[in-house]
């Protein structure tokens, strides 16, 4: 849910998505076009007949789980999928259904890829001289295999996705890509250049050749470097916490690793980072795998802990143990900046802390930024809607003030 009812999440997955499947498809050119793509989306909106084949051909996501419900009540949810009156009956006599229509009606970014790469990779099979049941069977595979096969998880799979949500996704995304590129090596090295390398140096030297927005992009912490296509506009403003107002695209692992050669050579070229030929290699070398689990320092090939901790801890405790730690394991930054330390726990406040958070610390007699940083490692990018949300509630209550609102909007899941 923390990514399904994310609407930013699940508009920056589709440029994500896109550029994924355009270097893994052996039919980039039947799947990556824009009529194909509007074809994918009327699937994944309106779950038609190109839904249901979709489904039938194994090729989406739906699933008949008794692992999480009884036998008799998944019967009774796929039967009232009959008729649209039957559904919202189910649905509203259901209030755990809630929050999964609310992820049905907006979370179909994945969906919309995976039509995507059926119909179109169906259609050039058919132009190749396929019959329709191999084209349809061979299609369903490409949707599957074409950006994550979630699917495919292995003997221990289960627990490891119900410990560490994102591990297997990023397994199955390097396997795309690395399959991609064992069949056809030189076609995937093209399109590696054309959808990741070009746009990354057209990006990184606009950033770069302009003294105001290399300011803003020296200003960027490495880790949205690594992870984004980061485009600065023309004049770029800083809120009062101190964020910038820049365009993200974000990155798949493992191809957001093959991206930083040009990255770092273009920001080398005007004197802005001070990586080297190691930092490189390293990235390159880690890119096929889940976790990146060496880094570059002070000259040395040296263990990743914070990638290790960040990807590797459990999710359930992980929230707990970077507020113990006082420190973000993907950022890498602290929880609670030196100038707050020393004070009282209710006295740190950062400029961007929700009145939520402040709220709940009060009661609870902790700090509010590490409230908040609790609230957002536990619930992801979603969690700044909900305390937006709460914040907006709260402030019409006249319980918080309405500076205490936090911005609405927060594209990504981990953002600048």
């Amino acid at each position: 849910g923390t990514t399904g009812i994310n609407i930013p999440f699940v508009a920056t997955n589709v440029v994500r998505d896109q550029m994924f499947s355009a270097i893994t498809s052996k039919y980039s050119r039947s799947t990556a076009n824009p009529i194909t793509f509007f074809r994918g989306l009327l699937a994944a909106a309106g779950h038609g007949k190109e839904y249901q084949n979709l489904v039938r051909n194994a090729g989406g996501g739906t699933s008949f789980d008794i692992a999480r419900s009884q036998v008799p009540d998944t019967l009774k949810k796929i039967i009232s999928g009959k008729s649209k009156a039957s559904k919202i009956k189910y649905t509203i006599t259901h209030p755990k259904e809630y929050l999964r229509t609310v992820e049905d009606l907006i979370g179909r970014s994945e969906e919309l890829t995976r039509a995507q790469q059926l119909t179109g990779t169906r259609d050039a099979l058919l132009k190749e001289g396929r019959t329709l049941k191999d084209a349809n069977i061979l299609a369903g595979k490409a949707a599957r295999e074409n950006t994550a096969n979630f699917a495919r998880r292995g003997e221990f799979g289960n627990v490891i996705n119900a410990t560490l949500p994102y591990f297997n996704a990023s397994i199955q995304g390097n396997r795309s890509w690395l399959r991609a590129l064992a069949r056809n090596p030189i076609k995937t090295s093209a399109k590696i250049a054309t959808v990741l390398y070009l746009p990354m140096a057209a990006s990184t030297l606009w950033n770069l050749k302009d003294p105001d927005r290399k300011a803003v992009y020296d200003d960027i912490a490495d880790y949205e470097k690594e992870n984004n296509i980061i485009i600065i506009p023309p004049n770029p403003q800083q809120d009062e916490n101190g964020k910038w107002n820049i365009m993200k695209i974000p990155l798949t692992p493992g191809i957001s690793n093959l991206g930083d050669p040009v990255r770092m050579g273009i920001e080398q070229l005007y004197n802005s980072n001070s990586k080297g030929f190691l930092d490189v290699a390293n990235s390159l070398l880690t890119a096929p795998l889940p976790v990146q689990p060496t880094k570059v320092e002070e000259g040395k090939i040296k263990p990743n802990i914070n990638e290790l901790l960040s990807t590797l801890t459990p999710q359930i405790l992980k929230p707990s143990i970077e507020s113990y730690a006082n420190k973000s394991f993907f950022t890498e930054r602290e929880i609670i900046p030196k100038s707050l330390q020393n004070v009282s726990p209710e006295l740190q406040v950062k400029g961007d802390t929700s009145g939520t958070a402040k709220t709940l610390a009060r009661a609870a007699g902790l700090s509010p930024a590490k409230m908040q940083a609790f609230i957002e490692g536990t619930f992801g990018g979603v969690s700044k809607q909900v305390l937006n949300a709460s914040d907006r509630v709260l402030a019409g209550l006249d319980v918080i003030p309405e500076s205490e609102k936090i911005p609405k909007i927060d594209f990504g899941e981990k953002s600048t």
